[in-house]
């Protein structure tokens, strides 16, 4: 397993090799992506695994599917209009099922695997800000560092704890 100063020397490689923001300056915009990634985790987290499953987004495509090809013959000059409109309202909710299929995940552990995924892209991010901004620091002994002050400070600090 990677120590955190492995990873920074690794995601420095990767940045160079595919071209990526490497400067002091782009420490903002990294952080700005560890956020979108962090949320990303979050919205995974907050729908879980309850999102439409895939037997169903298939049954519903099938079914505006079907409709669509019945309107398909009682298109008429008088409706043409109408049935139109019909079609692209369906052809809409074929494409909101395709999106929903595409972010479902079938099994838990799929769905834990993309939860990891956006918080892996988002220390990567971080790890990275680190890299450009302050390329001397070791983080390892950063990470000792601050893991020492924490556990010298009283039970749950940091947390606002409202009294019931």
């Amino acid at each position: 397993m990677p120590t955190l100063s492995e990873m920074q020397r690794q995601i420095g490689e990767l940045v160079v090799a595919k071209g990526h923001a490497n400067s002091a300056q782009d420490v903002e915009p990294k952080l700005l992506r560890a956020f979108i990634e962090l949320g990303e985790a979050g919205d995974l987290i907050k729908k879980g695994t309850k999102l439409i499953g895939i037997d169903e987004a298939d049954s519903a495509q099938k079914h505006l599917e079907g409709i669509v090809a019945f309107l398909q013959p009682l298109k008429s000059e008088s409706n043409k209009a109408l049935i139109e409109h019909i079609e692209g309202q369906l052809e809409l909710a074929l494409d909101d099922i395709s999106k929903i299929k595409r972010r479902k995940f079938p099994t838990e552990e799929e769905w834990a695997d993309a939860v990891v995924e956006e918080n892996i892209d988002a220390l990567f991010y971080i790890i990275d800000s680190m890299r450009v901004r302050f390329p001397n620091k070791n983080l390892d002994e950063a990470f000792n560092k601050k893991l020492a002050k924490n556990m010298g400070r009283p039970y749950r600090y940091g947390e606002s704890v409202i009294p019931v």
